[in-house]
């Protein structure tokens, strides 16, 4: 058995939060010999490793195998994830408290680290609900992932914004995978997990129950460059997301409403308290090109010249190349460079964007940047 494995065996078993984990590696355990062996770490461990831990340890290694779990996620297309495994989000890393076992149906994405979440909420108004699908829609179309949390309301439009415009989206969920919630959400469900994905760190069978929902905001959160508030009253859970993020060195950025609105009181008070303010999605994408640029930024000042070389046209990608040589020949929109060349040309389009390769013209035409310099191997 390995470390993995002893640790997702933990996990499925309701033995191992992201708090026992973390008290665990710190004293560095041996998930394996715990697993086998509970006994040898009890002195270390008194107020974990209780009788009644000990107990449930032991129940549950009399009812079922690890091979017999991993079966049983494998039958669902369930992927499972630990914190010790290499294609483990580099951004949940960061978090204070990165669960050790993330329960997956789609797949994450190198891209998917350029991420917003979008959140607000469920009892939300028709203006709410139109600004989170339009917040969403530009953004995925500018190639940024969508992060939300598939509730009702504001998350949901955020998801369907994203899809709609054939983007990436991810959906945080409060309950295990195998229990979709709200069940009107069946078919989001799915749609997600064909195109982007779906996580939760809650164990097969989870029901959704109401404190797992505080808890599931800081992988939200976690997950995203920064968290967008469409519309949330002053106890909405989309606060705790926001306060997640703040933790964590994230932005927050909020969308106001009227001012007689109950469901925009808890936006107001974020902005108060200094969020960000944004009323267009061209305001937030403004926002995250300068946090993004700084970290794509690639390019050194020439010693010879007055300008900067972006990057040396042999360390392009072939894609970039063919987006190259489209613009030189003729300025284009993004979609016709999409229907010129292949579907998923925009999200390239928006990180070349980013690195500076290319520019867009008053006209929304992209060309290829005048500050771009070929320099000879």
């Amino acid at each position: 058995m390995t470390e993995q494995e002893a640790l997702f065996f933990l996990a499925q078993a309701g033995l191992l939060s992201a708090q026992k984990f973390k008290l665990l590696l710190n004293g560095a355990v041996s998930f394996e010999r715990l697993l086998v062996d509970p006994q040898s770490y009890r002195s270390a461990f008194p107020d974990l490793m209780t009788e009644e831990w000990l107990e449930r340890l032991k129940t549950a290694r009399a009812a079922t195998t690890v091979e017999q779990l991993q079966q049983k996620c494998a039958l669902q297309s369930i992927t499972i994830l630990t914190i010790l495994d290499a294609d483990y989000p580099s951004a949940l890393k960061e978090i204070h408290d990165p669960p050790p076992v993330l329960y997956i149906k789609g797949k994450f994405l190198e891209a998917d680290q350029a991420a917003i979440a979008v959140v607000g909420a469920r009892a939300a108004s028709s203006y709410g609900l139109k600004t989170a699908h339009q917040f969403a829609s530009k953004l995925a179309e500018a190639g940024i992932t969508v992060v939300s949390g598939m509730a009702r309301g504001i998350d949901t439009e955020a998801h369907h914004g994203a899809l709609n415009v054939r983007g990436r989206t991810i959906a945080v969920l409060g309950s295990g995978l195998d229990v979709i919630y709200p069940r009107e959400n069946k078919k989001l469900f799915a749609k997600i997990a064909a195109s982007g994905v779906v996580v939760s760190e809650f164990p097969l069978g989870t029901p959704p129950l109401a404190f797992h929902f505080p808890v599931r905001n800081r992988l939200i959160a976690g997950l995203s460059m920064g968290v967008l508030v469409v519309e949330a009253h002053q106890r909405s859970g989309s606060l705790i997301t926001a306060s997640c993020a703040i933790d964590e060195g994230r932005e927050v950025y909020a969308v106001p409403g009227r001012i007689d609105s109950f469901g925009s009181q808890g936006t107001h008070e974020l902005i108060r308290q200094g969020a960000r303010l944004v009323v267009s999605p061209e305001d937030l994408l403004s926002d995250l090109r300068s946090i993004l640029r700084e970290q794509l930024r690639t390019w050194t000042v020439r010693e010879d010249k007055p300008v900067i070389q972006i990057q040396h046209t042999a360390h392009l990608s072939e894609s970039e190349k063919e987006i190259i040589q489209l613009l030189e020949a003729n300025p284009s929109t993004a979609h016709e460079i999409e229907e010129k060349l292949a579907p998923g040309s925009l999200r390239m389009i928006t990180e070349m964007e980013l690195k500076g390769l290319i520019h867009r013209r008053s006209d929304g035409r992209y060309e290829r940047a005048s500050r771009f310099v070929d320099v000879e191997s």
